[in-house]
């Protein structure tokens, strides 16, 4: 089954070497940072990841300490209550947010951070 997959896989990425040796040939290059060129700038794909790097590292820090910076007061304030009503709607709220598809999140990040 895995040739399979490795089979369509090359097909559509245009490897011109047998299914075998073009994907180590593709392991290899990935690991020692050489990702091929951009099809829509034709720059190299590691020069466009490492200068997007510092934006998406930015960004995940600041969506980890403003998460700390809700949740905390949210805990306390559940705690104070936490048979009550506003305890109860915050964790009705969050079981409807965890079990919201990934992809739809992510849907609205793109949408709300995209420029």
């Amino acid at each position: 089954m895995a040739w399979v997959i490795l089979s369509v896989v090359a097909y559509f990425a245009f490897i011109e070497q047998p299914t075998a040796s073009g994907y180590l040939d593709s392991l290899v290059g990935f690991s020692t940072g050489q990702w091929g060129d951009s099809s829509r700038t034709n720059i190299p794909v590691a020069t466009a990841f490492v200068a997007g790097l510092d934006f998406t590292a930015a960004l995940a820090g600041l969506g980890l300490v403003l998460a700390l910076v809700i949740a905390l007061p949210l805990a306390a304030v559940c705690q104070l209550a936490p048979r009550g009503l506003f305890a109860a709607a915050i964790v009705r709220f969050l079981v409807l947010l965890e079990s919201a598809p990934p992809f739809c999140l992510a849907l609205v990040l793109s949408a709300t951070v995209s420029v």
